[in-house]
């Protein structure tokens, strides 16, 4: 039943002839289909939807009404509106305190009413004031005002790219590239507090009038990656279908920074190219091709296209997750080198995740594991590898349909069923409930719970196999069963014996004392300690294998390393420390870690306080030989304690005590992160291409 308001706001609509008649009564009945789906929207947001009104026509009307004095919030005056989002109007106002021009959302009055919707409102603006970057549009105040809920953030005089692309058509390819490099930079900071942002499009990024400075908006559906297991619950989908990610479309789908580099794939591609890859006249059949349809090249649409760019989309829009840009720093490292005339490096590399400082430290260890989809050289048994497989396919059932859905198909003009398309389960339509104006809806609990959704690892030869869907039986979590094995191999190993004379040949000796390791901080007394002059190599680590019997690292593929003196990696915390054990020796601790990189000599590196690009292997792409790069080691003769690969130290990273320490950066990294005071960390179950580590040694007393 259409409010007084939209009632009001329909008279006048047909008394200035705005709209035709036919199409207001449709309009009118999506409306309807709204509110039986649960969903407040006034009926100027559906004009909107439909660009049957301007937004200038929208203010007028409610000028007309005499309705903006109920916008009022206390300490704010409004100037004009700017735009609609989901949840609310963005007015241009002026904070009468400072004076400062601000962009104003306020919600609706008829969500109001919604604990849901005030929740996730009030969750965008706590978001968005927790961000600082340039980059990013910036949080200023949010609050409730005589029950007018409303939020003020940075205005920014500018467009956005969506009207930049209209206008111009297509955007070259430096052009195009330097606004993503710029998007990627504010999506990394997004990625460093531990959110995801869920709705990268063309209308969230913003280019400011004097210089064109990108800036994301609109964090209204941005998620805490703590939760990211719930971010595709059944009945829930959220984004805009034409830059969806697959997962967003997949019921279970695991969302986390790669969807965000998705969408942003699409948008790169829709700046080059003129068009979006997929068309179609509902949400279901655009998102259908998300999860199943190939990607055209964007050189067919523009011909003029270089291999470079097509590449970096390509892999930006890979299918699988574990297939895409792993974070925002190996997007920004092809961006970099695309800008420099040089090829990108990573389009056929693969880095399982982000640092913890890229997540978040005190998240939980078995939904990292999950997010991140990294594997482990601990083998699991076989059910766990495949549960991990990246040779999956989803399958969902759906019995019937309750109220909410047949609803949400009279909006969408389309009934749905499962189908098969060239082996793959499509999206059934009950998943896309939620896909509506850009926003995120979720199913009142009965609806949500009815149906149980389960992967299954898709094996090759199967294509014609009919998944069945069973309830999820709840495992042992991964990172408890790596830890039992760890736990289990760890008494079984027989420590080397090691002679002064090894000692000193692969080791360098650093006098125990109180040492200062940072300008403003407590002195800190270690004891004397040895510590490895290189990374542990593969030729090393293949020693221990054999002897042991220890799981090879995954890139190995069952052979012994053609190359064994680069340094190891794809290596586990626990791999490391039951390496160290064998060898006779431990993992340093973050301080002696630090202590040799130069920090008693108050030095950022090794060499001193400024960086020299030929001194480390930092942000190349590629790992180097462990006794390469003599320049940059340091006065007492340890190699690459800046760049090469991350090192894992014994230190925990947080009192939480579940990441463990890496230090000094590594050839995917910048030479910010290979400083010697740089800290991060990662899941001492989970390995990455470029983590290694080195040993160190103390006497027994």
């Amino acid at each position: 039943m259409p409010t007084s308001d939209d009632l009001e706001f329909k008279n006048i609509v047909l008394e200035r002839k705005l709209v035709a008649p036919e199409k207001l009564e449709e309009c009118l009945q999506e409306l309807e289909n709204y509110e039986k789906a649960g969903i407040p929207k006034p009926l100027s947001g559906v004009l909107l939807d439909k660009e049957l009104i301007s937004q200038d026509q929208v203010s007028g009307i409610y000028k007309l009404l005499n309705k903006g004095d109920r916008h009022f919030v206390r300490g704010y005056t409004i100037l004009e509106t700017l735009g609609q989002g989901g949840l609310g109007v963005v007015y241009k106002a002026r904070r009468d305190n400072t004076g400062m021009f601000v962009a104003l959302k306020i919600m609706y009055p008829n969500f109001a009413s919604n604990k849901e919707f005030v929740r996730r409102f009030m969750k965008e603006a706590k978001f968005s004031c927790q961000l600082n970057h340039v980059n990013v549009v910036k949080g200023i105040d949010f609050g409730d005002s005589n029950d007018v809920f409303y939020f003020a953030m940075e205005y920014v005089e500018g467009f956005t790219l969506k009207q930049y692309i209209k206008n111009l058509g297509r955007i070259t390819e430096p052009e195009a590239v330097k606004i993503i490099l710029q998007a990627t930079n504010g999506l990394k900071h997004i990625e460093n507090q531990n959110l995801i942002h869920r709705d990268i499009k063309p209308d969230n990024i913003m280019l400011t009038q004097e210089d064109q400075t990108v800036k994301l908006c609109d964090l209204g559906l941005a998620k805490c990656m703590e939760d990211a297991l719930e971010l595709t619950a059944p009945g829930v989908v959220m984004g805009t279908p034409h830059y969806m990610s697959p997962e967003q479309g997949i019921a279970g789908g695991v969302i986390d920074i790669r969807s965000d580099i998705y969408s942003l794939g699409i948008t790169l591609f829709h700046m080059v190219s003129g068009e979006v890859p997929y068309q179609g006249n509902t949400a279901v059949s655009i998102l259908n091709q998300h999860v199943s349809a190939d990607l055209p090249s964007p050189k067919d649409i523009n011909a003029d296209l270089s291999e470079s760019i097509c590449s970096i989309i390509s892999k930006m829009m890979a299918k699988k997750q574990e297939d895409r840009y792993q974070c925002c720093q190996d997007l920004i490292v092809d961006l970099n080198r695309y800008l420099n005339s040089q090829p990108p490096l990573l389009v056929s590399q693969v880095r399982p995740a982000p640092t913890t400082s890229e997540r978040n430290e005190e998240m939980d260890i078995t939904q990292q594991r999950t997010v991140a989809m990294s594997t482990t050289s601990l083998k699991p048994d076989e059910d766990e590898e495949q549960s991990t497989s990246h040779e999956q396919a989803t399958a969902e059932a759906v019995k019937k349909e309750k109220a909410s859905a047949e609803h949400w198909e009279e909006i969408t003009n389309k009934k749905n069923k499962p189908r098969k398309k060239g082996g793959k389960l499509l999206v059934a339509a009950v998943v896309l409930i939620g896909v509506i104006a850009g926003t995120g809806y979720k199913f009142r609990d009965e609806i949500r719970n009815y149906v149980e959704y389960n992967v299954l690892a898709k094996k090759n030869g199967e294509e014609n196999k009919e998944y069945v869907v069973k309830p999820r039986v709840k495992e042992e979590p991964l990172s408890e069963k790596l830890l039992k094995a760890y736990k289990e191999r760890l008494p079984k190993i027989t420590p080397q014996e090691l002679s002064h004379q090894q000692l000193k040949k692969h080791m360098v000796y650093i006098a125990g004392g109180n040492y200062k390791l940072s300008a403003n901080g407590k002195p800190v007394t270690m004891g004397e300690f040895w510590i490895d002059r290189h990374e542990v190599s593969n030729g090393d680590y293949w020693k221990f294998c054999q002897e042991t019997q220890h799981p090879f690292p995954k890139h190995w593929q069952g052979n012994k390393p053609q190359e064994m003196t680069l340094p190891v990696t794809n290596v586990t915390w626990y791999d490391a420390h039951l390496y160290s054990v064998w060898a006779g020796k431990r993992l340093p601790t973050e301080q002696e870690w630090q202590c040799v990189a130069g920090s008693l000599q108050g030095h950022a590196y090794p060499w001193g306080n400024k960086f020299k690009t030929k001194y480390a292997n930092v942000d190349t792409g590629k790992v180097a030989d462990i006794a390469s790069l003599p320049k940059g080691k340091t006065q007492n003769g340890v190699f690459h304690m800046t760049g090469n690969v991350w090192e894992w130290t014994d230190s925990f990273l947080s009192d939480a005590k579940l990441d463990r320490v890496i230090k000094g950066g590594s050839f995917l990294y910048s030479a910010h992160e290979g400083s010697s005071a740089y800290r991060d960390g990662f899941y001492p179950h989970s390995h990455r291409q470029d983590i290694g580590f080195r040993c160190a040694y103390s006497k027994k007393k």
